[in-house]
C-alpha cells in the first residue's frame, strides 16, 4: 500500500508549519508544535473515520509518549502546552475509560479567527 504523505502525522519531509498568526496568538512555541502535531492527528483520523464521538462532537485519542515522540516535548512541556491551547479556546480535552485515555477535540472555529486575522 502506498503511503499519502499528505496525511502521514510524521510528515516524510521533517518539516513543522507554524502560522505567524497562530505564534502570536498563543504566544508559545511549544504549544504551536503541539498544536501542529493535534492538527495532523485530527487528519489522520478524519481521512480514516476513526472519531470517538463525546456529546456529539469528533474526538481522537493520543498518549503522551506518542507526542513526545514525534513532537520532542516532554511529559511536563506537553501539559504546559495544552493549558495554554485550551485556555486561548484551540482545543478541547476530555478523560474517559479504565484507564483514563485523554481525547482531543480542535475547535476549528477559533483556528479559523486565529489565522484569518479575526483574533
Amino acid at each position: 500500500m502506498e503511503i499519502d504523505y499528505r496525511l502521514n502525522t510524521n510528515d516524510a519531509t521533517g518539516s513543522l508549519d507554524i502560522s505567524y498568526r497562530l505564534l502570536k496568538y498563543v504566544n508559545n512555541s511549544k504549544a504551536c508544535i503541539l498544536y501542529n502535531y493535534l492538527r495532523n492527528k485530527n487528519k489522520y483520523f478524519a481521512y480514516n473515520n476513526q472519531f470517538t464521538y463525546i456529546n456529539g462532537n469528533q474526538y481522537f485519542f493520543n498518549i503522551t509518549a506518542d507526542i513526545s515522540a514525534v513532537t520532542m516535548l516532554s511529559s511536563l512541556e506537553i501539559r504546559a502546552a495544552l493549558k495554554i491551547l485550551i485556555d486561548k479556546n484551540l482545543i478541547h480535552t476530555e478523560k474517559k475509560g479504565v484507564p483514563q485515555k485523554r481525547f482531543f477535540h480542535l475547535l476549528g472555529e477559533t483556528y479559523s479567527d486565529v489565522i484569518l486575522g479575526v483574533k
